[in-house]
């Protein structure tokens, strides 16, 4: 493994948080990039702002459910593993597309068989995403990966430019959708200098 892996705990209990990181990096040794948030709100901020592989996710964020971020993120880019005590709510969780539940109390090998797992869903996973979710003011914006002709990125968003002739603004970084893309060309503007990275869609 080469390659840093980019995982995001959001954990209201700092010390679940500490012993989650201490397993992490027992674990991945080196090969990661830790951040860690104890608020709904940090974590709301970091799903837009950061780039994340992986994500491990407690349900009950301070009165705030974690389902509300599952909802608000951006489905595909990022696989999520809940770390929860309240196992009755396995069920509901595995319906929001999670990759692991591991209850709580948990222990360093827990951690390590919900990162194989995730290790081997990766290195098996295709070009199959259809569809990019995204939020558009207070409602949920669907976009079929089919009717994109080019994403472009600038900063933390990314614009998706439609066979209709519309373009959506995508809260993301480009990383997390290139995966799916290549790279076709650099465009500068001549007012701001911003470099936009323009890149099209892999040939399904």
């Amino acid at each position: 493994m080469t390659d840093r892996l980019h995982i995001l705990i959001v954990e209201d209990e700092p010390p679940a948080a500490r012993y989650l990181e201490k397993c992490c990096r027992s674990v991945l040794n080196e090969n990661l990039a830790l951040l860690t948030v104890h608020t709904f709100e940090d974590a709301s901020r970091a799903v837009i702002s950061e780039e994340i592989d992986l994500c491990f996710l407690d349900l009950n964020l301070k009165g705030k459910s974690g389902y509300d971020l599952l909802k608000s993120a951006v489905a595909g880019s990022f696989h999520t593993i809940i770390v929860s005590a309240h196992t009755e709510q396995a069920v509901e969780a595995f319906k929001y597309g999670v990759l692991d539940f591991i209850p709580k109390p948990f222990d360093e090998e827990d951690i390590r068989s919900a990162l194989q797992r995730y290790f081997e869903t990766t290195s098996r996973r295709n070009v199959s995403t259809k569809y990019l979710f995204a939020r558009k003011g207070r409602s949920n914006l669907v976009i079929s990966v089919d009717a994109v002709v080019y994403f472009k990125a600038a900063d933390v968003y990314v614009e998706a430019h439609l066979e209709n002739g519309q373009m959506e603004l995508l809260p993301k970084r480009w990383i997390a959708l290139s995966k799916y893309c290549h790279p076709v060309s650099f465009e500068y503007t001549d007012h701001t200098l911003q470099r936009y990275l323009v890149f099209g869609l892999f040939p399904v």
